[in-house]
């Protein structure tokens, strides 16, 4: 496990820790991890746990849709959208569904 992967988990523990205590995920924490993750693809090609760019930014694109909904329907924040974002621009679509499942056995 490389520096990357243990940044990205501390930055997911830290924001689920936040979202649990205060009920708020802070723009500083979403929007600073999305822009960190976007802008990593155009320097090396790939987002910062190693998937190619077009999987980060498909990955970015089906968590803004995948919570849409729930969003709409009130039953998420828009921080929880922009962390889930955040987490498909640094890991990739692949990512994705596993961070989905566990948050959702977490809050059960």
């Amino acid at each position: 496990m490389g520096w990357e992967e243990i940044g990205v988990a501390l930055w997911a523990v830290w924001g689920a820790q936040g979202d649990y205590r205060r009920q708020r995920l802070p723009n500083g924490l979403t929007l600073s991890a999305l822009a960190l993750g976007l802008a990593v693809l155009p320097l090396t090609g790939r987002c910062l746990l190693g998937a190619p760019w077009s999987a980060a930014l498909l990955g970015v694109a089906a968590a803004f849709l995948a919570l849409l909904p729930a969003y709409v329907w009130r039953l998420v924040a828009a921080g929880d959208v922009k962390f889930f974002m955040a987490m498909g621009a640094l890991g990739g679509v692949d990512v994705l569904f596993p961070v989905y499942l566990a948050a959702g056995v977490i809050t059960l």
